[in-house]
């Protein structure tokens, strides 16, 4: 497609897809960046670029282009939630809450912003706001891997062993990767 109109922009971020599926962070990046030279308001185009920095270690880059994708179109779902979980692994805590309070305020009950919030509270030692985002997740998604690891961490700090070990044991068993998840936050 790109050979046939090299104007093309949704034919770039289409490839830019393809290279991030593939692991070729780089080169997805490049593409979605040749999608937004010819289309300045391509709003998904940010978004991906963003999404494919944050998985490259590029936290500040992908900040600027949720930014940018808010600015075009501000109840952006994608741009909000990447743009708390940029600010959160890089410890902008209280620009991280904005966005997730921003996020929840567009759809209540929104589980990867409640989740992604209990992070954040986490984080900033706000236990007890972490635990009742993690358990609202929980009611209305029981498996929420992410939330029961969360629950586990949380109970654990306020020094309910039993219980924080349970939810611990159970995610992992669901996946064993989960506390990699949360290492990534700094939170270990």
């Amino acid at each position: 497609a790109i050979k046939l109109d090299p104007n093309l922009a949704i034919a770039f971020n289409n490839r830019g897809i393809a290279h991030a599926a593939r692991g070729e962070l780089d080169a997805a990046i490049a593409d979605y960046g040749g999608a937004i030279r010819l289309d300045p308001k391509y709003v998904n185009a940010y978004d991906n670029r963003a999404n494919a920095s944050i998985q490259n270690g590029k936290h500040d880059d992908a900040i600027a282009d949720f930014t940018k994708a808010l600015s075009l179109q501000p109840k952006d779902r994608v741009a909000l939630l990447g743009r708390c979980m940029a600010r959160t692994i890089i410890g902008q805590l209280a620009a991280a809450l904005a966005d997730c309070n921003a996020l929840v305020g567009l759809q209540a009950g929104d589980v990867a912003a409640l989740s992604m919030r209990g992070v954040v509270y986490f984080k900033s030692g706000q236990t007890d706001k972490a635990l009742s985002d993690f358990e609202a997740v929980l009611r209305s998604n029981p498996t929420n891997v992410a939330s029961l690891y969360g629950r586990g961490l949380a109970r654990l700090r306020k020094h309910d062993a039993a219980q924080g070990n349970a939810d611990l044991a159970a995610a992992k068993a669901a996946r064993p990767d989960v506390d990699q998840e949360f290492a990534k936050y700094g939170i270990k």
